[in-house]
């Protein structure tokens, strides 16, 4: 959390678009930042996991099976201060990916179109049980005939960049096992390596970007040190709500 929003200062400060893809060390749920703290005593399968909050809003992560991804555009970017355009765009190359990944003819992933309207105290608690227009749903046919919500973001704006934070399930986590995959849905055991390297393709090119791999700067790894000490590992940050 703390490099993701020290991407996001940098791309305000230096004009620096970022790509960044990433799992966790080990299970960990991060809430939004708008999230009750004490909210997660209402899902007893996650209290033996780590805690973090984001930066960006959106429902509680169970970060174990799945992939995270985090784009730090700046304003210049044609996209940067459009929410919901920069939402669909990603997820519809995502949806592309995976309906790829498939290998039917049948059409299994698409956008949220219709969301249900629930007052904000009324959400789940997690992310994967909340819908918002854009999200990315499986279609359930044949054994999973019930629709999946399998990737969500939300986005932190700042008035010279923008962060959206994203979440790709890929399988069941123990600690979310409400929670089904795409993997479990396609039936495809795929290494993350793999998943990832065509991933970084297909959010390049509907991105418009030309992505180079690189190394965080040692500015942003710096910066990124202070928020970890100072805000990210302190209850005052974590337990704000």
């Amino acid at each position: 959390m703390a490099v993701d929003e020290a991407l996001l200062q940098q791309a305000a400060l230096e004009n620096q678009p970022t790509l960044r893809i990433y799992q966790w060390q080990r299970p960990t749920l991060s809430l939004g930042y708008f999230q009750k703290f004490s909210d997660r005593l209402t899902h007893p399968p996650s209290l033996a996991v780590d805690v973090v909050r984001r930066l960006s809003g959106g429902g509680a992560i169970l970060h174990d099976q799945e992939i995270t991804y985090s784009l730090a555009l700046p304003v210049a970017h044609p996209w940067a201060m459009q929410a919901q355009t920069l939402v669909n765009v990603v997820h519809k190359s995502i949806v592309h990916w995976l309906n790829r990944l498939s290998n039917k003819s049948a059409t299994n992933f698409s956008l949220c179109e219709i969301p249900k309207k629930q007052a904000a105290s009324d959400e789940p608690f997690l992310c994967f049980q909340r819908r918002s227009p854009g999200d990315v749903l499986w279609i359930g046919h044949g054994e999973h005939n019930n629709n999946h919500k399998v990737v969500g973001s939300a986005q932190r704006r700042r008035r010279e960049a923008v962060l959206q934070h994203g979440s790709i399930l890929w399988n069941a986590s123990s600690f979310a096992p409400e929670l089904t995959g795409c993997g479990e849905l396609l039936g495809k055991k795929t290494p993350f390596s793999q998943l990832i390297n065509t991933l970084i393709k297909v959010l390049s090119n509907a991105l418009q970007l030309e992505m180079q791999a690189t190394i965080v700067s040692r500015q942003a790894i710096q910066t990124a040190n202070d928020l970890h000490h100072q805000k990210y590992t302190n209850p005052l940050w974590t337990e704000r709500r």
